[in-house]
């Protein structure tokens, strides 16, 4: 990827870790980060600390716009294959866009198609039992084989028998870290970051190259697992773990939780049976799952994409944005940049292929 200057700036912000509060005014008042990099190397922090942001962020942002460190981080992500996802791309999940405080800049590495289509994080506790590490592995390739992917959060333990239960499938899995990915840590397994991309997955981080993985990080990142997730699947853990914030978050978003039963007694089961008696799922195996999600019908992954018809550029771009949101032709014609009749070509191909359907005042969307 090539990055461009404003690319470097907004790097460069998010190092501050400023929400999205503090973006909007950052944006409302100097309409760039170029801008407002350009401002404070002018005239100090003044302008920073009047778009919200505290003490503590200022003194950061003042410590990395030395040209080194600009140059340091832009040069981390291109030998890592980072790239940058901004909110306002089409690309950018839905989902996120409508949390409560969404990121506004995420770093990837790997496919972003792996955001389309059906998604279940899968969290537990890194020191796992021998019985919800197989049951993990096991549970994760079962729906990975029903067109599921599983999102979690590249620690030992739970995480890593979830990815890896997902890559022993056809569909991809994405790892969510709470550090930058140049070198994210804790990983279960050495490499387990490119082994997700090479298996076709995608990895993922709100914070830049150069982050460290802080205690409070991983909260935070928690939010974001259950955020893109359809539902989050709890196999194991303690009352108070990292999993359990996941489940926390999930029911602030208003998303299914559901829970492994463990065996009574043993001290990992505790989570799980708190949460079953609170009204969570539970959940066996991968056909309880599939059931309740209503997707007890849908075809492997594997056979789905041998048998998705071969689309040329116009047809790509067009399915990639309604498989993000739904859009009229007016905000097609826009996203696209493509004359009416061309557009128009495309959506009707697209429409006999089964690939998308209109609704009424041509609003189209993925079938």
């Amino acid at each position: 990827m090539r990055f461009t200057r404003e690319d470097a700036c907004q790097a460069w912000l998010s190092t501050a870790e400023i929400n999205d509060d503090q973006w909007e005014r950052l944006l409302a008042r100097h309409g760039s980060a170029e801008t407002a990099y350009a401002e404070a190397q002018r005239h100090g922090d003044g302008p920073l600390a009047a778009c919200g942001l505290s003490r503590r962020q200022c003194a950061v942002l003042a410590q990395e716009a030395e040209r080194e460190s600009m140059h340091w981080r832009l040069l981390a992500m291109q030998q890592a294959g980072i790239s940058m996802l901004y909110r306002d791309d089409p690309r950018f999940p839905k989902a996120l866009r409508q949390l409560a405080d969404p990121p506004w800049l995420l770093f990837y590495k790997g496919e972003l198609n792996c955001l389309m289509g059906r998604h279940l994080a899968m969290v537990g506790t890194r020191k796992s039992s021998a019985y919800a590490l197989n049951a993990a592995l096991r549970i994760a390739q079962d729906l990975s084989e029903n067109g599921v992917s599983i999102v979690s959060g590249m620690a030992p333990g739970i995480d890593t028998a979830a990815h890896d239960g997902c890559m022993a499938g056809p569909s991809p899995t994405i790892g969510w870290a709470g550090c930058g990915l140049e070198r994210p840590r804790p990983l279960g397994r050495q490499d387990l970051d490119r082994e997700i991309v090479a298996h076709g997955g995608l990895v993922l981080s709100e914070f830049p190259p150069g982050s460290d993985g802080l205690p409070y990080h991983y909260p935070k990142r928690n939010r974001l697992i259950s955020g893109m997730s359809d539902a989050v699947l709890f196999m194991e853990g303690r009352v108070r773990s990292g999993g359990m914030i996941t489940v926390e978050c999930a029911l602030e978003q208003g998303k299914d939780v559901f829970a492994f039963p463990g065996p009574v007694g043993q001290e990992g089961s505790e989570g799980s049976l708190q949460i079953l008696r609170e009204g969570a799922i539970l959940f066996r195996d991968a056909a309880d799952v599939l059931s309740d999600m209503g997707w007890e019908h849908r075809e492997p992954a594997s056979q789905t994409l041998n048998a998705m018809p071969e689309l040329d550029g116009d047809r790509q771009t067009v399915l990639s944005l309604l498989t993000v949101e739904e859009l009229s032709f007016d905000q097609l014609t826009f996203r696209t940049g493509m004359e009416p009749s061309r557009l128009n070509t495309a959506l009707t191909l697209l429409e006999l292929q089964g690939l998308i359907a209109q609704s009424p005042g041509r609003i189209y969307h993925k079938a």
